[in-house]
């Protein structure tokens, strides 16, 4: 199959996809996104095309929108629920799972809509991309407080294999 071909195949899969995706440059402005994204945000291609992410976010998150953006692209994949604003004060809740730099310097995030009452039965933990602190009961505690707390579990230390061979040890060699 030649390029042509293979754009236009990949284009007609993209804008058909029921799932909504949404690609964004590494400035998180959109870049691209699919007729599910659009019908999603209630906006047009050419609305959502130049938003940056902070634009779409409700209210009360948006500070924490660059921090995020920054783990995500550390981090390379995010996942979670987060509610969205459509306009008008209007919110809707979204299970999103990204992939960063699926080509370098484009970010794909999927997305579908989350009905509010179907949240009380999904366990959620939120983690914080950057100190892994988790959100309970209106806190960021440490991941071993909420386990002990929680669920009665107490935490070990270790280390795993790769983070010990990224050591950088001196040689112990005479």
């Amino acid at each position: 199959m030649d390029a042509s071909r293979s754009l236009q195949l990949f284009r007609a899969l993209f804008d058909h996809l029921e799932v909504a995706v949404l690609v964004a440059d590494d400035h998180a402005v959109y870049r691209d996104a699919n007729a599910a994204a659009c019908r999603l945000l209630r906006r047009s291609r050419d609305e959502v095309v130049g938003l940056h992410l902070s634009e779409i976010v409700v209210e009360g998150t948006r500070d924490a929108v660059d921090v995020q953006w920054r783990g995500f692209l550390r981090d390379g994949a995010q996942s979670g629920i987060f509610p969205l604003s459509v306009g008008a004060g209007v919110q809707v809740m979204t299970r999103f799972v990204a992939r960063a730099n699926v080509i370098p310097g484009l970010h794909c995030s999927f997305l579908s809509e989350v009905e509010p009452e179907t949240l009380n039965d999904t366990a959620l933990l939120t983690v914080c991309a950057w100190t892994n602190r988790v959100r309970w009961n209106d806190r960021w505690v440490s991941l071993g407080e909420y386990l002990l707390k929680a669920h009665g579990i107490t935490v070990s230390h270790g280390i795993c294999p790769d983070a010990f061979a990224a050591l950088d040890l001196p040689d112990e060699s005479p």
